[in-house]
């Protein structure tokens, strides 16, 4: 029973500090050298490189094309309508016959996009996000940062003052990618300002951090564990403790819970259930 006592944390206490500003805070966080032969900080411009695996950036499956695309062995749009132009039987080696004809360079390729007209919050958020990202090892579609910003609305403070229903005006695609980059910026907006996301009874998995599953290797996005089934404080604040300190998977967690629920209903019925020093597995 001491080992069990000895797992009860002291109550917590959270000192008030003075916190810089989110956008300077942000700053602070970002990786300087991130993707450095593809992200240009001096122009807020991102060029995909084909040799980063993390990048959907592809050559045009068309031997004498440089364009790129997103996806690996399709076509450029260009190639692509020449190529249904052919004949059925003209198609099978189009790839290695096809001559492409003279290319008008846009301001921002397939395999770019880029951030300069936004501002400098926004930026740095986009860019905090994606970072996270590529820790999670999530492969970065250029397309779809260049297709989301341009829906974001001219002159944006912050991503966390759109409004409820901006994702709803996005495709599938896009709103998942803005789910994806909001996850990482209330985790790290709850770092900001100093809360604890494992202080309550009930956490929420996205500001938690825990891994989703084994095999799973990346953050849980959704869902709460919910520790008010432990209805003796103490069981909830060693259940607590353990997910904090061990950092188990969110699934591991939840069965952990749920074996404590059971213990937690034995208890229960014990006169001094509700404290553990009195507790003994005596009959």
């Amino acid at each position: 029973m001491s080992a069990v006592l000895a797992a009860v944390p002291q109550p917590r206490h959270t000192e008030p500090r003075d916190l810089p500003h989110w956008s300077e805070w942000l700053v602070g966080q970002l990786d300087p050298y991130w993707r450095a032969d593809e992200w240009d900080g001096k122009t807020n411009v991102f060029t995909g490189s084909v040799d980063n695996p993390l990048t959907a950036a592809h050559y045009c499956r068309v031997v004498r094309c440089t364009a790129m695309v997103e996806a690996f062995n399709s076509y450029c749009s260009a190639c692509e309508y020449h190529r249904r132009k052919k004949k059925m039987e003209d198609r099978a080696n189009f790839a290695e016959t096809h001559h492409p004809g003279v290319r008008y360079a846009r301001k921002i390729g397939m395999s770019q996009f880029t951030l300069a007209p936004l501002s400098a919050t926004v930026r740095t958020e986009i860019l905090y996000a994606l970072q996270q990202r590529d820790q999670m090892e999530v492969i970065l579609v250029p397309a779809r940062v260049r297709h989301l910003t341009a829906k974001l609305p001219p002159g944006l403070d912050s991503l966390f003052d759109l409004g409820p229903g901006f994702p709803a005006s996005l495709e599938e695609l896009q709103g998942a990618m803005f789910r994806g980059l909001m996850d990482q910026l209330v985790r790290a907006r709850t770092e900001h300002e100093g809360s604890d996301p494992t202080a309550g009874d009930v956490w929420d998995c996205r500001l938690v951090g825990l891994l989703a599953g084994k095999g799973r290797e990346y953050r849980a996005t959704s869902g709460t564990i919910d520790f008010t089934r432990l209805r003796q404080a103490w069981l909830r604040e060693v259940a607590k403790e353990y997910g904090r300190q061990v950092r188990p998977t969110v699934i591991e967690l939840r069965i952990t819970v749920q074996a404590a629920s059971i213990a937690s209903a034995a208890l229960v019925s014990r006169p001094c259930g509700d404290i553990p020093a009195s507790c003994s597995l005596r009959t």
